[in-house]
């Protein structure tokens, strides 16, 4: 393998074939399964009336024992406005329900951990961050490391800022049995 660096080089094609590798930084999705992490998704489109806001939030419940971890959220609008975001301590409105396992490996109607709450009122979120969406265009939140990790009692939250208006969102996630010395106690 060493006399084969150079210009146009085959070790890199080749050292995997000749020594078994382990990408530990990213553990194919079906592997998650028996490493004891489920992959989650789940969503709603939301359309409030005059002088109300549109508000969905991703809850991992304070007995679930999991972390969840949002790994991509795709957002949308029927209006260019400004969407803000939050991270929460209850849960906000009405539940929706649970979300959906993606790998159809554990009991089958298993829900999620993780549940999706509404909220249509004329409040105003505390903002920590903003998005800016245009009209009928769906941008996309994406780390493989986590857009939030949600301990156990909290929440994220995105409500529209323009009254009367509708959201989609649909949140992607993996969601495991936290380890004690992980949780905020």
């Amino acid at each position: 393998v060493g006399s084969m660096i150079g210009p146009g080089s085959k070790v890199g094609t080749v050292v995997s074939e000749l020594f078994p590798m382990l990408d530990v930084e990213r553990v194919p999705g079906e592997l998650l399964f028996l490493m004891g992490t489920r992959l989650g998704f789940g969503g709603a489109s939301l359309t409030a009336g005059a002088g109300v806001s549109s508000k969905l939030q991703l809850f991992n419940p304070a007995d679930s024992g999991k972390l969840v971890t949002i790994t991509k959220v795709f957002l949308s609008s029927n209006t260019t406005q400004i969407l803000i975001f939050n991270n929460e301590d209850a849960s906000r409105g009405a539940a929706i329900g649970p979300g959906e396992f993606r790998d159809t490996r554990g009991s089958p109607g298993e829900p999620t951990s993780a549940t999706i709450f509404f909220q249509l009122d004329a409040s105003v979120l505390p903002s920590a961050g903003r998005l800016s969406v245009i009209a009928d265009q769906t941008i996309t939140l994406e780390d493989e490391n986590g857009v939030v990790v949600l301990q156990p009692g909290t929440g994220w939250t995105l409500s529209a800022l323009t009254l009367a208006t509708q959201i989609t969102v649909t949140f992607f996630w993996r969601e495991r049995v936290a380890e004690q010395s992980e949780l905020n106690l």
